[in-house]
């Protein structure tokens, strides 16, 4: 997916790291997949990854991609990450995020989530960006709804959670932020952002969940379901 404000998931960054509230220096991110960055802000345009920012302004950042780019941890996140992961790193981030990974996990899907969970110190912030079920894309789409239970169960906060459309997005963008030739048709894609709070140390309940709506086309695959869009 890659971090871009036509996505929303600039936004989305920026307002986990407020709610997190520490300097930068303070801050541990641990970030699923290897995400590029396109950001046509002045002081933000000569990055082309997240690590390249986070590090540049101070913060600890991990990443983790079994594709190895950019020095991530090669781990499939549909295993239990311990042993193959440093021990002292589990429960060691305030800030991990997934934009666009966790959706095309397919065999250990919520094992993915125990992860995110079991890497998130008590305190600390997870921020998803996943397909919501109208928008067909990866092995997996979601709902608002599944997250509210995932919520309740765990004992989270919702800091924030929302549907959004990349149509109302890129009409948020000023003009002089935009790439040259992006129109605001060219990506009708719709997702569920969310970011909430760890508030307690309880295990994560794997065998308690009901995975979210299978994708109808397993994999990459885009576009919209037509019955919710008449």
């Amino acid at each position: 997916m890659g971090v871009s404000e036509m996505s929303g998931v600039l936004g989305l960054v920026e307002n986990a790291m407020i709610a997190l509230g520490l300097p930068i220096p303070l801050v541990r991110v641990c970030e699923l997949g290897d995400q590029r960055v396109r950001i046509w802000r002045d002081s933000l345009k000569f990055f082309n990854t997240t690590r390249t920012i986070y590090e540049f302004f101070g913060a600890f950042y991990v990443c983790i991609d079994l594709n190895g780019k950019g020095g991530a941890l090669v781990l499939d996140l549909g295993k239990p990450l311990l042993p193959k992961i440093d021990e002292e790193l589990i429960g060691s981030f305030n800030f991990v995020t997934n934009f666009g990974t966790i959706e095309h996990v397919n065999e250990g899907h919520m094992q993915a989530f125990a992860n995110v969970h079991d890497l998130c110190s008590v305190g600390g912030i997870m921020v998803h960006c996943v397909p919501h079920v109208s928008f067909v894309h990866g092995d997996w789409q979601y709902t608002t709804e599944w997250f509210e239970n995932l919520v309740a169960a765990q004992g989270y906060e919702i800091v924030f959670m929302e549907v959004t459309d990349k149509d109302e997005i890129w009409k948020r963008v000023p003009p002089e932020r935009r790439p040259t030739g992006w129109t605001h048709n060219m990506s009708r894609a719709t997702y569920v952002n969310c970011i909430l709070r760890k508030m307690t140390a309880i295990p994560f309940d794997e065998k308690a969940w009901i995975d979210p709506q299978r994708s109808p086309v397993r994999g990459r695959t885009w576009g919209h379901d037509q019955a919710d869009h008449k």
